[in-house]
């Protein structure tokens, strides 16, 4: 999936996408084992996007222009490229970045950097 395909998807629904590529529903597709539940899949795609927190805040709570853009600009997508650009081939599989990507985006980088 790409940035323009996940924007407007729903938090539950990305982190159905994430779980869907998560090493569990993968190895479990692989050894024909019954299919996982809806929940199970969200779980997982939580637990990945849970995971990949410290890096994330390491990687965009001290930029600076990050986070004057989120406090002065509406723009979903610019927001997200922005935070994408920042995060692109640093927290793992390239296939995560746009959701992850949009996650923060719904969430707000204070979500991050606050806590």
């Amino acid at each position: 999936m790409n940035i323009e395909q996940t924007i407007n998807l729903s938090e539950e629904e990305l982190y159905k996408e994430l779980g869907r590529i998560s090493k569990q529903y993968v190895e479990n597709s692989k050894l024909g084992i019954r299919p996982p539940t809806k929940s199970q899949i969200i779980k997982w795609g939580k637990s990945i996007f849970n995971d990949h927190i410290p890096k994330l805040k390491d990687l965009l709570c001290s930029n600076e222009k990050l986070r004057n853009f989120s406090i002065n600009n509406s723009n979903k997508l610019d927001y997200a490229l922005l935070i994408m650009s920042l995060i692109q081939g640093k927290i793992g599989e390239t296939s995560r970045i746009p959701i992850i990507t949009v996650l923060i985006v719904m969430k707000g980088v204070n979500f991050l950097c606050d806590e």
